[in-house]
């Protein structure tokens, strides 16, 4: 009816039908050419269909809460759908989570929660972890809601109706539906808080917390009728009931307070990481722009070095030619005293000729250097 009414619709809820096998259904499932959304929770699946593709617009599937005892067997199912990007499973083990995400590595939402969130926790606060895990010891007992339950509960529920068809025959109709209303409230309630994506021992308290109120049904119904019966011993039996009922209360609501206390103290914790990350980070950014400066620094001194180092160079080669010309005019100077010497011992006046010139000239560019010289120095 449905494909004919709305096969363009992206959403399917088959919650509660008792679905054993999948793959009859996978052909009509398959037309529904835009399905996007497909709700399986508390059937009785053991296994999925090896091949889903032709399911290639599912991103969101829930099989949480039905009868499937190995994850590594639908596996190959999970991951033959293109698209599946928010995935409802019941784990029984951490383990299994990790072989999902291992294998799906395109899941984005696990039970509800954000995959990178829960990594990240992970990452940034062990400790936080640690210190949950030795205040609250969740033991090894499979908590979890299944099928058998539910069909245990119906088992005792069936009981209480043949009693009250000896009783009163006509309250039998009344009886089935307040069981089916029961039912359908007390999963729909579970179904919302899985989805939320709780811790585990939160988990574990909501399925205690569904499978107690299965039970409050039959209870009820067999009150009535021992009161029916005998109004003494029912009203005893309810006040007791009622006793019992506060009690399991008020033990629910102890774990949801510590869990509560734990997200605070979590929170905090959080905070002070993340500013304690913020403050390291400016720390190492503010030690990387001092490297950078020092660098800057050790670059320009080098360069400094090397000019300093050229100057000193170019000044010894100067120094050099300076002391070589200074060699060659004392030579000149001394060869013209000795010139002037001689001509005075001999009382001859030399005239001055082409080699006296050439001495004049060379006095004339010594002191010409040596002006040059002392312009260089200042």
């Amino acid at each position: 009816n449905l494909l004919k009414t709305n096969p363009k619709t992206n959403s399917i809820n088959l919650e509660f039908c008792e679905i054993e096998a999948l793959d009859p259904l996978l052909p009509l499932l398959g037309q529904f050419t835009e399905l996007q959304e497909l709700l399986l929770f508390g059937n009785r699946l053991e296994s999925l269909p090896r091949n889903l593709s032709q399911l290639r617009k599912l991103e969101k599937l829930d099989i949480s809460n039905n009868l499937i005892e190995s994850i590594d067997k639908i596996i190959p199912s999970l991951k033959s759908l293109p698209s599946l990007v928010d995935l409802h499973i019941t784990l029984q083990h951490d383990d299994e989570e990790q072989l999902i995400l291992d294998s799906l590595p395109n899941l984005q939402r696990l039970n509800g929660a954000e995959i990178e969130t829960e990594k990240e926790e992970k990452e940034d606060q062990p400790a936080i972890q640690v210190e949950m895990s030795e205040a609250i010891d969740f033991g090894s007992e499979d908590l979890n809601l299944k099928q058998e339950d539910l069909e245990k509960v119906a088992i005792m529920y069936d009981e209480i109706r043949n009693l009250w068809r000896d009783a009163d025959p006509s309250y039998d109709k009344k009886l089935a539906e307040d069981f089916d209303s029961h039912v359908k409230d007390i999963m729909g309630e579970l179904s919302q808080m899985l989805k939320q994506g709780e811790s585990n021992h939160l988990i574990h308290g909501y399925m205690l917390k569904a499978k107690h109120g299965l039970y409050l049904i039959c209870q009820e119904k067999i009150t009535q009728l021992i009161i029916k019966q005998n109004k003494k011993a029912g009203a005893l039996l309810k006040n007791v009931n009622q006793a019992l009922s506060s009690l399991f209360g008020d033990s629910l609501s102890s774990l949801f307070s510590v869990h509560m206390k734990y997200q605070e103290k979590i929170k905090a914790m959080k905070s002070d990481m993340e500013k304690a990350m913020k403050e390291t980070a400016e720390v190492l950014e503010a030690a990387e722009q001092i490297e950078k400066e020092a660098e800057t620094h050790k670059m320009e001194k080098e360069r400094l070095k090397r000019m300093l180092d050229e100057e000193k160079e170019e000044m010894r080669q100067e120094l050099e030619t300076l002391q070589n010309e200074n060699k060659r005019y004392l030579d000149i100077i001394i060869k013209h005293s000795k010139t002037n010497a001689e001509s005075a011992l001999t009382g001859r006046t030399v005239s001055p000729g082409d080699e006296d010139l050439e001495v004049q000239e060379e006095i004339q560019a010594i002191d010409k250097f040596h002006l040059a010289d002392q312009e260089f120095l200042l």
